[in-house]
């Protein structure tokens, strides 16, 4: 008879810690210098974009909104419509919860 293994409790409401989930972000200015380049950012003049190089914690407050360079590599572009700040508000989104497979 083969012997039993023992079942490990699972906890199902534990989310993993924020360490886990984030990276520091590794984008520089000169990235996204190349993107305004590339047709993909609006220049910073214009935009207002930062690099936020080794922040751990993507954040936002009501000027800014955190994005990433997949968004811009598959069409995403600002300033954002009207229509799509009134969907993430109605849901309590913000750009940063997004794929960018959902956006597109």
């Amino acid at each position: 008879m083969a012997a039993e293994i023992p079942i490990m409790p699972v906890a199902a409401d534990v989310a993993p810690a924020l360490e886990s989930a984030w990276t520091p972000s590794t984008i520089m200015e000169v990235d996204l210098e190349a993107m305004v380049v590339q047709g993909l950012l609006l220049e910073k003049s214009i935009s207002g974009w930062k690099s936020r190089t080794g922040v751990a914690f993507p954040s936002e407050d009501r000027t800014e909104t955190v994005v990433f360079r997949s968004f811009f590599e598959k069409g995403f572009s600002l300033p954002v419509g009207a229509f799509f700040r009134r969907l993430l508000h109605y849901y309590g989104l913000e750009a940063s919860h997004l794929k960018p497979n959902s956006i597109v």
